[in-house]
This record gives structure tokens, sequence and C-alpha cells, in this order.
């Protein structure tokens, strides 16, 4: 095998992942946007954020949405979890 093959076998298999990775995002962004537009309420999007990982983010839509500070959106994230166990 030439230097040039192991290369484009490399970069290949970098342009499939890259492509599988973008695909997931897609369908989360996709799930996402339909919650949005159902009407879906904010302690129900904290829940699905919580529930798949991304705390942080729950906590800024909530003080987005409610205008509280960090503490606070924090503190009524975790109740929210801890209420809505699986959304």
């Amino acid at each position: 095998m030439t230097w040039a093959f192991v290369i484009a076998l490399i970069l290949l298999v970098l342009v499939a992942l890259s492509n599988f990775a973008l695909q997931k995002r897609v369908r989360q962004l996709e799930q996402e946007v339909t919650d949005l537009r159902s009407g879906q309420d904010i302690s129900q999007r904290v829940s699905y954020l919580v529930n798949n990982g991304r705390e942080v983010e729950a906590i800024a839509v909530y003080r987005k949405a409610t205008g509280l500070g960090l503490v606070e959106s924090k503190s009524a994230v975790e109740v929210i979890a801890r209420n809505n166990p699986q959304i």
C-alpha cells in the first residue's frame, strides 16, 4: 500500500464519521424544533435537555425564558429534573 492510499482511506473514514455525527445532530435538532412548535412548556423542555445530558443548556434555556439569575435557574432546573425524571 502506498502512503497516498493510506491517507485517502483515513480521510474517507473521517468523512464517514463526520457525516454520522452530523446526521445524529440534525435528528436531535429536528426533534427540538418539533417539540417547540407543539407548544411544549419550559419544564418539559428542561426535562428533555437534562435527560439527554445537556444540563448546562437546560439552565441557559430556563434563564432565557424566565429572566432569572444563574443560581436561581440552576436550582429550578434541578427541581424540574427531580419532579419529571423521564420525559
